[in-house]
C-alpha cells in the first residue's frame, strides 16, 4: 500500500526546505504552490533565459524519509526537458521530456533507493523555440516500499471505534513542557507534559573563542574564533536509576568509537537542543566566577574547524565581496555579479584537505583572470562533499559557511552595529549559528554559472540576513569586504557552543576544577540532589568525595 508524504506539513514546518538558483516570473505563486494540489490554478513559474546556464530547483528534507522504492507526480507545464534526480546522486538521474509542452499534465517517475534526503529538479534552458517559462503545479511523494515493514492503517482514524465518545472531553491538555500553567487540563497542578531527563553531564574542558588567532587569547586556533563565546566540552554523563543507583556513561577517545559516538549524542542532542538552555555548575564553590544562571545552546554538532578561506583581490571594484547569500532562495554563490573580483585562498587544514582526497595541487588562482572560480575550484567543493558522503560516519565531516568582519576573522554577528538590515531597527537574535553568520551546506553539486559557483540550498541553519557582492543594494556595511571561512565540525569531544566569555567569567581562570552542565529539563529531583548522585558517581565536591548528605525525595514521584 503506497503511503502519500505530506509535503505540504513538511514545508510548513520548515521540516522541507525549497532553494533554487533561478528567478521567479510575476505570475508565480511561490513554492508554496507546488504543495496545495494539482487541480489548483496556484503554480511556481521560473524564468528561462534559454542558455547558457541552468535552472535548478531542490527540496532537501532535513531529516532524510526512510524508504526503499518512492514514487514521484510531477504536475507541470510548458517545460519540454527537465530532470529529477535524488539525494544529489548522478546515478538516480531521470530525464523528462515533453512533445506537448503547452499541456498541462502530470509525469510519473519511480526511484529505488535507500531513504531520501532531497529531490533536485534541474530545467535543460538548451531549447530556444520554447517560451520563457517553466511552470510546476504540484509535486507529490509517495513511499512504495517501506524501510519499516510496519504500517499505521491511517483510515482507521475515521472510524467509530477510534473516535468513541467515551473518549470525548477525557484529554489532558497543557501549554507548556514540565509546568503548569492555569487553564490546563491535568491533575491538580501536575503538568499535562513532561519530558525530564536523569543525565548530569561532567564537564571536562571549556575552550575560550575570544580573540584574534594567532595571538594567543584563543585556546585552540585550528577553530573558528568568535568573540564573547567558548565551548564546553564533554564526555561522561551520569545517569541516576530509579532505585537511586547511578551509571557512568562514557564516551571513549580511540581511533575508532563511531558506533559509541551514535549511542552517546543520541542522550546528548536530547537533552541539549539547539536555542533551549543549560546550566554549569561548579564543584568547588571557592572559583572566583561569573557564572550565569542559564546559557542558550548555539549549536551541539561539535566545534567548527577552520579548512579554508576565500577573500578578494582588488579588481578594479572596491566594492567586491567574495560571496552573496539570498535569504529567500537560500542560495550561496561564490563570484562576483559583475567585473572582475579574484579569489584569494587561505589554507588552515591541508591535511584534512588531502585526507579527503583532493590531491597535491590545492587550487592557485590567477589575479590576472576573472575566471578564477574553474573547474579545479569545483572538483575541491565537490571532493570535500563525496569525502562526507561516503564516510560510515558523517558527524565529523559536515561543512559550514561563516561570513567574517572586514579585516578579521571573526564571523559577523547579527547583533552587532552595522549588522541590522535596511529598514529594521532589530537586531537578528536568533540564538543559533545563524545570529553568527554561519550556514550548512548540504547540497553537493556547486555549478558553475557565469563567474560564480552556486550551492543550492543551505539546509538545515538557515541564514535570516542577505549578504551581497554590490553594496548599493544597501546590504549592512559590517558585510563589505570581509572574507568566508569554510569550516567543518570535529566532534570526538561533544561541544555546546555557548555565548561565554571565559576570561572575563573566570578571571582567575579554573584550576582544573570540576563542573557539571545540567539540560533544561532534568528532572527535579535529580536536580534536588546533585551533591548526592555526584558524589556516588565518583565526583570530588567541595572537596570531599563522601559526604554525608541525606536525599530530598520532595519531587521523587514526579514521572
Amino acid at each position: 500500500m503506497a503511503r502519500k508524504i505530506d509535503l505540504k506539513g513538511a514545508y510548513n514546518t520548515g521540516a522541507l526546505v525549497f532553494s533554487t538558483n533561478a528567478s521567479e516570473a510575476v505570475t508565480s505563486d511561490g513554492p508554496s504552490a507546488l504543495f496545495n494540489g494539482e487541480d489548483t490554478s496556484l503554480k511556481l513559474v521560473l524564468n528561462n533565459p534559454n542558455a547558457p546556464f541552468t535552472e535548478v530547483f531542490t527540496l532537501t528534507f532535513n531529516t532524510p524519509i526512510p524508504a526503499d522504492k518512492i514514487r514521484i507526480k510531477t504536475t507541470h507545464r510548458l517545460v519540454s526537458d527537465f530532470d529529477i534526480q535524488i539525494n544529489g546522486d548522478s546515478n538516480t538521474d531521470i530525464n523528462v521530456t515533453d512533445s506537448t509542452p503547452t499541456v498541462k499534465k502530470s509525469t510519473v517517475n519511480d526511484f529505488n533507493l535507500k531513504g531520501i534526503s532531497s529531490i533536485q529538479y534541474t530545467l535543460n534552458a538548451a531549447f530556444g523555440s520554447l517560451p520563457n517559462t517553466y511552470e510546476f503545479y504540484e509535486i507529490e511523494l509517495f513511499i512504495l516500499d517501506e524501510a519499516d515493514p510496519y504500517e499505521f492503517n491511517d483510515s482507521v482514524l475515521s472510524t467509530k471505534g477510534w473516535n468513541s465518545s467515551r473518549y470525548d472531553g477525557r484529554q489532558l491538555q497543557g501549554s507548556a513542557i514540565n509546568k503548569f500553567t492555569k487553564g490546563d487540563t491535568t491533575y491538580g497542578k501536575t503538568p499535562t507534559l513532561q519530558n525530564y531527563t536523569r543525565n548530569i553531564y561532567v564537564g571536562n574542558s571549556i575552550i575560550n573563542l575570544s580573540g584574534s588567532v594567532g595571538e594567543g587569547a584563543i585556546d585552540d586556533n585550528t577553530l573558528m574564533n568568535i568573540d564573547g563565546f567558548s565551548y564546553i566540552t564533554l564526555n561522561k554523563y551520569i545517569t541516576v536509576n530509579k532505585d537511586n543507583t547511578v551509571t557512568n556513561n562514557v564516551l571513549e577517545n580511540k581511533e575508532d568509537n563511531s558506533r559509541e559516538k551514535i549511542g552517546f549524542y543520541r542522550s546528548f542532542y536530547e537533552d541539549f537542543p539547539i536555542e533551549k538552555n543549560c546550566q554549569i555548575i561548579l564543584t568547588n564553590t571557592k572559583i572566583n566566577n561569573s557564572l550565569s544562571d542559564r546559557y542558550k545552546i548555539y549549536f551541539n554538532g561539535g566545534q567548527l574547524k577552520r579548512i579554508f578561506e576565500m577573500g578578494t583581490i582588488s579588481g578594479g571594484f572596491s566594492t567586491a565581496y567574495a560571496a552573496t547569500y539570498n535569504t529567500s532562495s537560500q542560495v550561496f554563490k561564490i563570484g562576483a555579479i559583475a567585473g572582475q573580483v579574484y579569489a584569494d585562498f587561505i589554507y588552515h587544514d591541508e591535511k584534512y584537505i588531502r585526507e579527503a582526497g583532493f590531491g597535491d595541487s590545492l587550487i592557485n588562482p590567477h589575479p590576472s583572470s576573472n575566471q578564477f572560480l574553474t573547474p579545479p575550484f569545483i572538483d575541491f567543493i565537490n571532493t570535500l562533499f563525496d569525502y562526507r558522503t561516503n564516510s560510515t560516519y558523517q558527524g565529523d565531516k559536515r561543512l559550514f559557511v561563516s561570513f567574517l568582519e572586514t579585516g578579521s576573522r571573526q564571523p559577523i554577528q547579527t547583533i552587532a552595529t552595522g549588522s541590522i538590515p535596511i529598514g529594521s531597527n532589530t537586531p537578528l537574535t536568533t540564538n543559533n549559528l545563524a545570529e553568527l553568520s554561519t550556514f550548512e551546506l548540504q547540497v553537493a553539486d556547486p555549478t558553475s554559472i557565469g563567474s560564480g559557483v552556486f550551492f543550492s540550498g543551505s539546509g538545515i541553519t538557515i541564514l535570516n540576513q542577505e549578504y551581497n557582492v554590490n553594496n548599493s543594494s544597501g546590504k549592512p556595511e559590517i558585510a563589505r569586504f570581509g572574507n568566508i571561512m569554510f569550516s567543518r565540525t570535529e566532534d570526538s569531544n561533544p561541544s555546546l557552543l555557548l555565548k561565554l566569555n571565559k576570561s572575563e567569567v573566570f578571571p582567575n581562570g579554573l584550576n582544573d576544577t570540576n563542573f557539571v552542565i545540567i539540560p533544561e529539563n532534568i528532572h527535579p529531583f535529580v536536580k534536588d540532589n546533585l551533591t548526592y548522585f555526584l558524589t556516588r558517581a565518583g565526583i570530588d565536591v567541595g572537596g570531599n568525595t563522601s559526604p554525608i548528605v541525606e536525599l530530598d525525595n520532595s519531587n521523587f514521584n514526579l514521572l
